[in-house]
């Protein structure tokens, strides 16, 4: 038999006096707002002879009133609420020690982290007073529809009036249709949280974290409390939300009780019913395929998501009606289930989801929702089940274009070797091949090293398919300018060499290929060093990436403008970006490529066994672009090599292949590195670096080299090794490749 009490007996107040100590949530302001109060009491409580039913109450409904900067919050409770049983007597029961905000905090990228703490006020001995699966649910204005689900949600980004770390979502409590209930006493006239008053929310489900939610049973026991970190998201501007607290309550079983009517075991002694009625979690356990979107031609494909849903009642089986997925962002309708399992209190369930709307890569909400075939909301409309909800992200992945995957790989091109005569012995710091060719395949410039207080860099013809070639001298630096060089580039726009050597390590040298000294520019006071180099073919600026003693890593564009000898290299400065902040605290920077197919420039560094930073440089300063930026390119902990007296690091490379036009050279990006294992890796990239294939070898490299000739079938890729009495390697590229 259930039955109300009526607050005006002794029984009905000690219970509602029981339940509102419990409802015991929500923040102050962090500088303002008034002290805190108990939330309205709540009269509907159920009770049975010896078992008892979970009911799930509204235990407190507050506003938030968050100021323009996002930096202060002020917090009051909703009393305007037409509770017909607000117990005026009981609301200062609740100590303003219970209620702390510990931290309100605005982190760098806008967002809020909030942590908040909780003291259930009742004392220890009090254990009858018990609650369980307590929740507080944040209500937003509604940002995402679902309209198969007929609900609302609000956002999921930072940036959006979104909560980002929610446990799930309900549709409790929210606004739009919980305002009229058919109760007995009218339990609330009009609406509960008024919808248009300020930013209010509007939304139909949203999301909640849960107090204790590491412990079994999920129970909030007297004497004990819980700080839980609510991370927040609000679009510019104040902002004005609601926030409702929410939990199940049941009594004890009377055979569990001991003689002062308190219960034996917690949370033994309190049945699972006294648990909430639907799933108390809703977890996505795995993806298995992608969501695909290939930036040249549109790809759809699925992905397998196995959720598994825990129930307190062990009765999801039966008791677990409809379940469906909606993601109206990548198809239309829903999907069910293809495969249940079951186990004890909790079932799981595979689903196939597919892009059929072709999005373009990224992360799209997904939602998630059970009804209950066997129980109506009791609040509610009349015939419309309880629904437990869950919101995924699930993510939309490039694919590397068809054309890329039909390639040839680089592991199936042979290598040729070749041995250097009349060289002068130095660790190889940099190679480039001169800009313009004067043998079949091009001639290659690198360090030969110093002998006899002279600096000899020098040149080779590759003839091709390996064998003996021999060095010559193309620049001598004497005296005090002599110095081993650690950074050589061609720049195929204009024929200039450029060179830096450890003699001055901010300076950089412009050579023509007669050998003869153009221009010198001092690119630091001292304390910086370029690293690294590259040049745009199409019109000749460099791209550097300089390091000081500060640490301090930086890109940066000299503008070329002239031509024949009347021509300059000025630093531009409104081009320049702080690289520090895509590296880890050990930064290594690698190499430096321009994809001018994709207007992309491509920094290369060993973090996170081998990352590569996309700049966008149709933009200017460069944008960052997350989306073709990559970790993980080389698959291996990298080992670089220090160059003595220098910041430069060898052992490491990237390199963009032109000798393709059109959509096939977005195919052609390569990055090799040294590995911790004393070996190294070649990866063949595509313009969005994504790895299309990988070659290993046994032994490590200092520095590679990629000529672009007009016959592809003259294409060379050189590596040199790190020793420098081993012979060099050379890769003939075919069509195709």
């Amino acid at each position: 038999m259930v039955f109300l009490y009526h607050p005006t007996s002794r029984a009905g107040v000690s219970a509602i006096m029981a339940l509102l100590t419990l409802a015991v949530f929500i923040v102050l302001g962090c500088n303002s707002g008034p002290g805190p109060t108990a939330p309205p009491a709540d009269p509907w409580i159920t009770q049975q002879n010896d078992t008892t039913g979970s009911t799930r109450m509204l235990w407190g409904l507050y506003n938030f009133y968050v100021n323009e900067d996002h930096t202060e919050v002020r917090v009051e409770p909703r009393r305007n609420a037409q509770f017909h049983f607000n117990a005026v007597g009981l609301i200062d029961l609740i100590d303003p020690a219970n209620l702390t905000v510990d931290s309100w905090s605005l982190e760098p990228d806008g967002t809020i982290k909030a942590n908040i703490k909780v003291i259930h006020p009742m004392d220890s001995d009090l254990t009858i007073y018990t609650g369980f699966d307590v929740r507080g649910i944040v209500m937003f204005p509604s940002v995402n529809t679902f309209p198969e689900f007929d609900i609302t949600t609000p956002g999921v980004y930072p940036g959006e009036a979104a909560f980002l770390n929610p446990d799930g979502y309900t549709r409790r409590w929210n606004s739009v249709e919980y305002s009229e209930f058919n109760k007995p006493f009218s339990y609330i006239d009009g609406s509960m949280i008024k919808s248009g008053t300020g930013n209010l929310c509007t939304t139909t489900v949203n999301p909640y974290r849960t107090f204790h939610n590491d412990l079994n049973r999920r129970y909030f026991k007297p004497g004990t409390d819980e700080t839980l970190e609510y991370h927040l998201s609000f679009p510019p501007g104040p902002m004005v939300f609601a926030y409702a607290l929410d939990a199940s309550w049941g009594l004890v079983l009377k055979v569990d009780t001991n003689p002062d009517g308190q219960p034996q075991f917690i949370p033994g002694s309190f049945p699972n019913t006294c648990n909430s009625v639907e799933p108390y979690q809703i977890t996505l356990i795995e993806t298995i395929g992608n969501l695909e979107c290939s930036l040249a031609e549109y790809a759809g494909g699925s992905t397998s998501l196995s959720v598994v849903v825990n129930d307190w009642q062990g009765d999801a089986e039966v008791f677990l009606g409809a379940i469906s997925i909606e993601a109206p962002d990548l198809f239309d309708g829903t999907v069910d289930h293809y495969k249940k399992d079951n186990g004890e209190y909790h079932t799981y369930y595979r689903f196939q989801v597919p892009n059929t709307k072709q999005v373009l890569p990224g992360f799209y909400p997904a939602m998630l929702a059970i009804e209950l075939d066997q129980n109506n909301d009791p609040f509610w409309q009349i015939d419309t089940p309880l629904t437990a909800y869950q919101m995924f992200m699930l993510e939309v992945v490039e694919v590397s274009p068809p054309f890329c995957q039909s390639m040839n790989t680089i592991h199936n091109v042979g290598p040729g070797i070749y041995g250097i005569s009349d060289t002068y012995g130095a660790v190889h710091n940099d190679a480039s091949f001169l800009p313009k060719i004067s043998a079949p395949e091009g001639q290659l410039l690198f360090d030969g090293g110093i002998f006899g207080y002279i600096e000899h860099i020098q040149f080779a013809d590759i003839p091709g398919g390996g064998g003996a070639t021999t060095a010559y001298t193309m620049i001598l630096r004497v005296g005090a300018d002599a110095g081993n060089a650690t950074i050589l580039q061609g720049n195929e726009y204009n024929g200039h060499l450029l060179i830096v050597t450890d003699a001055d390590l901010d300076n950089l040298l412009v050579y023509d290929t007669m050998g003869d000294l153009l221009r010198e520019y001092d690119l630091g006071s001292g304390t910086y060093e370029p690293v690294l180099l590259t040049t745009d073919p199409e019109n000749g600026d460099i791209w550097l990436v300089g390091h000081n003693d500060d640490g301090e890593i930086k890109l940066e564009r000299m503008g070329y403008a002239g031509s024949g000898e009347n021509f300059e290299y000025t630093m531009d400065f409104s081009a320049t970006i702080d690289l520090g902040q895509y590296m880890g605290d050990d930064p290594r920077p690698l190499g430096l490529a321009l994809n001018t197919h994709l207007n992309l420039l491509y920094y290369f560094h060993a973090d996170n066994e081998g990352s590569v930073e996309a700049f966008d440089i149709s933009e200017i300063p460069p944008v960052h672009n997350a989306n073709y930026s990559r970790a993980g390119v080389i698959g291996a902990p990298i080992q670089p090599t220090a160059v003595p007296g220098s910041r430069r690091l060898i052992g490491g490379e990237i390199l963009v292949d032109y000798v393709d036009t059109g959509v096939a050279s977005r195919c052609r990006v390569l990055a090799f590195a040294n590995t911790s294992d004393g070996a190294s890796r070649l990866t063949r990239l595509d313009g969005w670096c994504q790895t299309l294939a990988t070659e290993q070898f046994s032994f490590p490299y200092s520095c590679a080299a990629l000529n672009n000739p007009t016959a592809v079938t003259e294409r060379d890729l050189i590596l040199f090794p790190l020793n420098s009495s081993e012979n060099y390697s050379i890769y003939l590229a075919p069509v195709g490749w």
